[in-house]
């Protein structure tokens, strides 16, 4: 399988990362943390001006109609950057599905997936993001898929270790409009909510690695760069060891969605097992490596950090991962080896 990026996606990811530089910097953050209302409208229509929810949006609701796996990267760049709104969730969970969605439900939202935010709760990650700034709400519950408006939803804030998530608990909702769901389009929302956790991990987990090794190249113990010891040097390895194992899974199971692939479960569940596995290394070795201070406001690790710990148990925890993995080789042994690995099904 070929996951070589072309030119002009690796521009656009090159685009992204200077609106991170100059509107996104680790202050911007800590000041977005000091307020009660982190969400910027200002961020939120500089990513949409800059194509951002277009990008996999079909073609039929005026978007760019680009595959996920095209898109992956330009996802994860933001996810790198520790963007506050959630862009990302929106675009992989409901742009990228929206053309499957019932067409009555697809006549109600298809207006507002270009340029406004739509909120979306699963009994798998039943807390909604920034619920305030959204201009509705499609609940996922017993196969049935509904939309809410703002209005029409009764909500209580909850405290989140992550300041950059604004999280409210659904406690009811009135004059909804609710569309029966196909259970199979319903897995395929659960595994792109594992993998937009995954992706959003591994790219904050090379936030980690590289405020690491900018730090170590500078902090001096017996006269040198503590960087230049190897015990620190393998430390920082080992996080990019991980990380780039996880990528390949990542990108496979965004492949493996938009094909609609019978395994598609599957591998969403290793990439977000082999991203957990990646940010719990990313988050441990970059504390060590700070001596302990990474923690502390003062040092711009900590913000990044925070959001990997949040997002480690979104759409699933690890145990719930690895118990859904082993079910899967307990019923499939036939299929295990390199005979069936690696061909094309």
């Amino acid at each position: 399988m070929n996951f070589t990026f072309d030119n002009e996606l690796e521009s656009f990811v090159s685009t992204i990362n200077d609106f991170i530089q100059k509107d996104y910097s680790p202050q911007h953050i800590r000041n977005a943390w000091s307020s009660r209302d982190p969400f910027s409208n200002e961020h939120w229509k500089s990513m949409i001006n800059l194509g951002v929810s277009q990008m996999i949006l079909d073609e039929k609701f005026q978007g760019m109609g680009l595959s996920l796996d095209e898109a992956i990267l330009v996802y994860e760049e933001l996810a790198y950057g520790g963007v506050i709104e959630p862009i990302i969730e929106q675009s992989i969970l409901i742009n990228n599905l929206a053309h499957e969605f019932p067409q009555g439900l697809q006549d109600l939202i298809g207006e507002r997936l270009i340029d406004q935010y739509v909120a979306l709760t699963h009994p798998s990650s039943p807390f909604v993001n920034h619920l305030s700034h959204a201009s509705g709400l499609l609940s996922i519950q017993n196969n049935d898929i509904s939309f809410v408006e703002l209005e029409g939803i009764e909500s209580e804030l909850l405290e989140s270790n992550d300041p950059s998530r604004v999280v409210s608990s659904i406690k009811s909702i009135k004059n909804s409009h609710s569309f029966k769901l196909d259970p199979s389009l319903e897995r395929k929302i659960v595994s792109s909510g594992k993998l937009v956790s995954a992706l959003t991990i591994i790219g904050l987990s090379r936030r980690c690695l590289d405020i690491s090794s900018e730090y170590v190249k500078t902090r001096e113990q017996f006269g040198k760069p503590i960087g230049s010891f190897q015990a620190v040097k393998h430390m920082l390895s080992d996080i990019a060891v991980k990380i780039e194992f996880a990528k390949a899974a990542i990108y496979r199971a965004a492949n493996s969605i938009i094909l609609d692939h019978p395994l598609h479960e599957l591998h969403s569940n290793v990439a977000k097992y082999l991203a957990n596995q990646a940010g719990e290394i990313a988050t441990k070795n970059s504390i060590q490596a700070h001596g302990a201070m990474g923690y502390t406001w003062e040092v711009d690790l900590h913000i990044f950090m925070r959001r990997i710990w949040a997002f480690n148990s979104l759409w699933a925890t690890q145990s719930e991962i690895e118990f859904e993995i082993e079910g899967f080789l307990h019923e499939n042994t036939e299929k295990l080896g390199a005979t069936f690995t690696f061909t094309e099904d």
